[in-house]
């Protein structure tokens, strides 16, 4: 400390001021008593060739400035049992996610129930159902003196269908493109409709190749006729229509009791649609009586299962081959565009699809022919 008092006495207190106020800092009074800083600026003081007194102030200023703007990091808190156990934080969050778990499961399953209750309609067990006494007990008349349906069972259903008891009556005969067509284009307002038809079902005949061979199912080529018909408000009747007697407007309808018998009716109309198809026509080929026709979804069903039927007595070991070739030989019957469809879907199921599941002999003895 020598040198610092040969300065001038004012010069020399107010450097020994800044130096005092810059050790009594809280951050680096430590430092400036006992480290290199303070070493450096009592150099600097004790040589008076070299200092300034500006440049000391400049220096001090700036280590004040240091010290006031600089904070202590920020201590960690301590960490709690959960944090430090790597057992305890897998069983928190397993509890955590099995709670939000029970929660949601809980809300789910009381607004499953909650919207069960509000939207179950309860109907009383007993319902007074009007219905026409002429449709329980029809009058009989026409030329075969047969019971005349002039009211039908389900005339008074609805509000709807009461309005329409006393408009013309349309009667359609089959359930085929023509009549699904009419049915989908009538307006409901116009006609008590009444359809009569064996089928129950709108079958789409244009895939039917596919169905029988399995690449579609068959439940997917049909649609119940009683829902087309609901757009109208009408009814049906699965029954056969036997015979027309155009003089008094009177179609001749038989249904098949539950007993196995024939009850034939009379239904009479103001307006009369035909479409019942056609029937396949063998041109008087001897022995296609015999053969599976391709008309309806029955027969796609039973050949699909004689198919299943020749690929599995082929596989049978004792098979002969001569045998063998005579159940997996195919033979197509007409050369339009449902004989030669069902040809070539018949081929690919037998060379592509079937050779995966059957002995692979069978694919060399698979033949398809198709006879115009």
């Amino acid at each position: 400390m020598q040198p610092l008092r040969q300065l001038s006495g004012r010069t020399g207190m107010q450097l020994r001021r800044s130096i005092a106020q810059a050790c009594r800092s809280q951050q680096f009074s430590r430092p400036l008593t006992n480290g290199p800083v303070r070493r450096e600026l009592l150099q600097r003081v004790s040589s008076p060739a070299s200092i300034a007194r500006p440049a000391i102030i400049r220096q001090l200023n700036h280590v004040r400035r240091q010290s006031t703007n600089t904070e202590p990091p920020p201590k960690s808190p301590a960490a709690s049992p959960v944090q430090r156990s790597r057992l305890l934080r897998f069983l928190y969050r397993g509890f955590t996610f099995l709670g939000i778990f029970v929660v949601v499961s809980g809300v789910l399953v009381v607004a499953f129930f909650a919207f069960d209750a509000t939207t179950y309609k309860e109907e009383s067990d007993s319902v007074d159902i009007v219905v026409s006494e002429l449709a329980l007990n029809p009058r009989r008349g026409g030329p075969k003196n047969l019971p005349i349906a002039e009211h039908l069972i389900d005339d008074d259903d609805s509000p709807e269908k009461k309005a329409q008891k006393h408009k013309p009556k349309l009667v359609i005969l089959g359930t085929g493109w023509g009549s699904v067509a009419l049915l989908k284009q009538l307006n409901p307002d116009d006609y008590h409709v009444t359809v009569v038809s064996p089928s129950n079902y709108f079958l789409f005949t244009p895939m039917l190749p596919s169905a029988t061979v399995g690449t579609l199912e068959l439940r997917s080529l049909v649609e119940p006729v009683r829902r087309i018909i609901s757009r109208v408000k009408g009814h049906f009747l699965k029954a056969t229509a036997e015979d027309v007697d155009f003089s008094n407007k009177l179609v001749e309808v038989s249904a098949t009791a539950p007993d196995g018998t024939k009850q034939n009716f009379y239904l009479p109309y103001d307006k009369l649609v035909i479409g019942v198809g056609s029937m396949t026509n063998p041109h008087g080929v001897k022995g296609l009586e015999y053969c599976n026709f391709l008309k309806d979804i029955t027969d796609a069903r039973l050949i699909r299962n004689q198919i299943v039927r020749n690929l599995e007595a082929a596989s049978i070991p004792s098979t002969s081959d001569e045998e063998r070739r005579r159940l997996l030989s195919f033979v197509v019957c007409g050369g339009g565009p449902t004989g030669v469809e069902f040809a070539a879907e018949l081929f690919d199921m037998l060379n592509e699809d079937l050779c995966n599941y059957y002995p692979r002999i069978l694919r060399n003895e698979i033949s398809v022919h198709v006879i115009q």
